[in-house]
């Protein structure tokens, strides 16, 4: 029998999962309607990165000084880590296809998903084992997420200005398409909230940052459209991805003082408008100059 302290703890996992779902349609829907370019920077705004800042802030009390307890800013402040992690697993998919080339179009492609998954594990196991080693402080975690943030906006712009075409999807995408693709991605994030909620670190740091969505919108537009729609969206989504980092450093410095109800739409203007933004208008420049050659 289903009582209210199992449907309490169940919640929040089919609540990420319900939100990954609906994400990971409408990022493959933006990627295949507006192109790699434009389509890669609205499939990243942050958006599954909001639920989850609100429910470490409502589980970590605020200090007696009103600022942030030192579990939540630790818990945010990994946040761009693990999307440098998903950065080098999406620029990987530049060189893959080339490296796992096969007569068939899905074969390349299933090949292309096992490597792929094989680069995040590597580089995910590393960075958990790392940070268990050295233990570092809230101020060094805070340190390492700027630290990341960066680097994973640096390679962004190199991907970007070494781009490959990233046309729009010329195929009609059925609902029933679409489903699958949602259920796929919010199959995947409620597996990996289930291991991190079994306490195990190393798998559940793992786990939390699988790209799940990243994933399922590269696989869904692979199959529908053929390969240079997803592959040509890499760049401009390593770069968006830094809007989700953003917003969860900001979540840090803005949740204790305005609250989540404030907090939280004013975390999103400014990841969107100080991070999406300029990258899209970037990114337009970017291609019109590269037409122009």
């Amino acid at each position: 029998m289903i009582g209210p302290a199992t449907i309490e703890a169940w919640a929040p996992v089919l609540g990420f999962a319900l939100a990954a779902g609906v994400v990971s349609a409408g990022a493959t829907v933006a990627v295949e309607r507006f192109g790699g370019r434009v389509g890669g920077i609205l499939g990243t705004v942050p958006t599954t990165i909001m639920p989850a800042t609100m429910g470490l802030f409502a589980t970590h009390p605020m200090d007696a000084d009103g600022t942030s307890s030192e579990g939540f800013l630790r818990a945010v402040a990994v946040v761009p880590a693990g999307m440098m992690i998903n950065a080098a697993f999406l620029a990987s998919w530049r060189v893959l296809p080339r490296w796992l080339h096969a007569d068939d179009s899905r074969t390349t492609l299933w090949r292309c998903v096992a490597a792929s998954l094989v680069v995040w594990a590597l580089l995910s196991l590393a960075w958990v084992v790392g940070m268990n080693a050295i233990e570092p402080s809230v101020e060094a975690l805070l340190a390492i997420g700027g630290g990341t943030l960066v680097a994973t906006a640096s390679l962004g712009i190199v991907l970007c200005r070494h781009g490959v075409p990233a046309p729009k999807g010329t195929n009609h995408v059925t609902w029933p398409v679409l489903l699958a693709r949602g259920v796929a991605a919010g199959g995947a994030i409620a597996v990996a909230l289930v291991i991190a909620r079994g306490g195990h670190a190393i798998a559940g740091g793992m786990a939390v940052t699988f790209p799940a969505i990243f994933l399922t919108t590269i696989v869904g537009t692979w199959l529908a459209q053929g390969r240079e729609v997803p592959v040509g969206a890499v760049g401009p989504m390593v770069l968006g991805s830094c809007a989700v980092g953003s917003y969860a450093m900001l979540s840090g410095l803005i949740y204790p003082r305005f609250g989540l109800v404030l907090g939280t739409p004013t975390c999103w203007i400014l990841a969107v408008g100080c991070v999406s933004v300029p990258a899209g208008l970037w990114l337009r420049a970017h291609s019109m100059r590269a037409d122009q050659e």
